[in-house]
């Protein structure tokens, strides 16, 4: 996975996409995280259409931005925040995109139930998975506080046609300024790497 850095449009959650698009390059960077985050920052809809999608590329285009990532946080703890966890991988899809970053209880993070959360990823995780898709949790809230604690969650618990192992050789074990990123497959674990991103 290359590292880049990248703007991201939910620094400009109450401007338009344009206004975020426009200010993220005339600050420089090359790359954006496009926001897709139900009830929060829907810079992007979940449900684009073609011609959305072809008006934001025709935009990045004109202001030299390539897409890096899709944000679409939902609350992976309910089978609601499930089902718009994977229209978002079909909007990566859409969007010809295979980094989608989301967190366990969404943009809010209030009630992080650790089994409920566990009892949804793997299924999220496969539906990406099978789509080419790879998924970055944000090493935050309470559950997935630092990056020791992200591993130690019970990633290949009993499940089904799970048997993945994860490597920690790349860990920064107290990190809160980086993402988690993997993807499970029903053969396992194929991607771990932790990608610093700056605190702020």
């Amino acid at each position: 996975m290359q590292l880049i850095l990248a703007g991201h449009t939910n620094s400009y959650h109450t401007y338009s996409l344009d206004e975020a698009l426009a200010g993220i390059a005339k600050a420089g960077f090359k790359y954006v995280e496009l926001s897709a985050v139900e009830g929060w920052t829907e810079h992007v809809p979940l449900d684009a259409t073609d011609e959305q999608i072809a008006e934001i590329q025709a935009t990045m285009d004109r202001l030299g931005l390539k897409t890096s990532a899709l944000s679409g946080h939902s609350d992976l703890t309910t089978e609601h925040g499930l089902a718009v966890g994977k229209k978002a991988v079909d909007l990566c899809v859409k969007l010809g995109l295979n980094l989608m970053n989301t967190a366990i209880g969404g943009h809010y993070s209030e009630d992080e139930n650790k089994d409920a959360f566990m009892a949804n990823i793997h299924d999220l995780a496969d539906y990406a998975a099978e789509r080419n898709v790879t998924l970055g949790l944000e090493v935050h809230g309470d559950i997935m506080a630092t990056g020791q604690m992200s591993i130690q969650m019970p990633w290949g618990g009993p499940r089904t046609g799970h048997t993945g192992s994860i490597s920690t050789s790349t860990v920064a074990p107290n990190s809160r300024s980086s993402f988690f990123c993997f993807s499970v497959s029903r053969t396992g674990v194929s991607t771990l790497t932790w990608q610093y991103r700056s605190p702020g």
